[in-house]
């Protein structure tokens, strides 16, 4: 073989080479673009089914706040045909079937009352994270901070008061979640910390006994 032919040869191995690199090479570009586009469809699909089980919380619970409205207004109205057909609205069943606020909390408070605090805290965590804006958000909070307290779970208990501080500073059982983080910090024996949260709660709060607990305990370090 001549020295042109053998580099002849050379360079046709070499553009064969160089095709096969490009055919593999997009190959793998394009099961790459497959795999991070199947990640990305089934993370939204994931954040969907969230977004939609939030929806159904809210709106089962709009509906058992006005069905408790309509039957009333019903009466005083029998012709109002509006007031008819948004009963019949509120009367058909959501998506799911989901446990309401009220219920959540009724069965968390006999869990508390029991003193089975590991299963009154799972009722109360759900109350804190889908019923934000229920009238039993704070109570719920609060017994939620006395069950980590029973259970010892001191820093879980803390964060609950702290979130009650935060989202309602005027509720009273702010001030009573106050009193409890006092006895925390003693029990860390950081009495000046538990010493402002006495006072804090003597001189912000307006309850007679909320205050006169709050004295007493400030009066029992002292002493």
């Amino acid at each position: 073989m001549s020295l042109r032919s053998f580099n002849t040869f050379i360079l046709m191995l070499l553009i064969g080479l160089m095709n096969v690199f490009y055919i593999y090479k997009d190959h793998y570009s394009e099961e790459k673009f497959l795999q991070e586009k199947l990640e990305y469809t089934k993370q939204q699909l994931e954040k969907e089914r969230l977004e939609n089980y939030l929806v159904n919380y809210h709106y089962r619970e709009f509906q058992q706040n006005v069905a408790g409205l309509i039957p009333e207004a019903v009466k005083n109205q029998p012709y109002n045909y509006s007031l008819r057909n948004l009963a019949s609205i509120v009367d058909s069943p959501s998506p799911i079937e989901l446990e309401s606020a009220t219920q959540l909390f009724k069965k968390g408070e006999k869990l508390y009352k029991d003193k089975q605090y590991e299963l009154a805290i799972v009722e109360f965590k759900k109350i804190q994270n889908f019923y934000t804006e229920s009238v039993h958000l704070p109570e719920a909070v609060f017994l939620l901070a006395e069950c980590h307290y029973q259970l010892k779970n001191y820093e879980e208990a803390v964060s609950s008061i702290e979130f009650l501080v935060s989202q309602f500073p005027e509720h009273i059982l702010t001030g009573y979640a106050l009193i409890r983080l006092g006895r925390i910090n003693e029990k860390y024996e950081r009495t000046d910390d538990a010493i402002l949260n006495y006072q804090l709660v003597s001189k912000r709060f307006k309850q007679k006994e909320l205050r006169k607990q709050a004295e007493k305990m400030l009066e029992g370090i002292e002493l």
